[in-house]
């Protein structure tokens, strides 16, 4: 069973399907009928997210929007999320996260197959299926 939950970036609601998630994000959308009770306020009430590049004038009712905006209208412009251990920079702030847990001395994550031991779990994953590929067959 798939127990991937699926979050709006708007308004931070969860859904266990994709799907509904497509279908609630078009009540983000201010031409919509129907509204998201979450975020949809007053314009008086509304919270404003400016573009984060400082030259840029623009604002954006929602934080996603601002977000998608930046990327695709400033791209020259990209935010640098910087490791302060070993100076590699990323472009996003999860990945950043997940990074900086290679630093750690904590291995949580253990191959039943070698026993060798990995901080970040998708890097316990990725061994895991090229270990199982290396495998002789029997």
């Amino acid at each position: 069973m798939d127990s991937t939950i699926w979050e709006c970036p708007v308004c931070r609601k969860a859904f266990q399907k994709r799907y509904q998630l497509a279908w609630h994000a078009i009540m983000h959308d201010e031409n919509s009928q129907v509204q998201c009770k979450k975020t949809h306020l007053d314009k008086s009430e509304r919270e404003v997210f400016p573009c984060r590049l400082s030259t840029c004038n623009k604002s954006f009712l929602y934080k996603a929007v601002a977000a998608q905006h930046f990327q695709t209208e400033h791209p020259q412009n990209p935010l640098r999320f910087l490791c302060m251990l070993c100076k590699r920079e990323f472009k996003h702030k999860g990945n950043l996260d997940a990074h900086i847990a290679t630093h750690t001395t904590e291995k949580a994550h253990k191959c039943a197959i070698c026993g060798k031991s990995f901080a970040v779990r998708s890097n316990h994953k990725r061994h895991q299926v090229r270990k199982k590929i290396s495998e002789p067959l029997t």
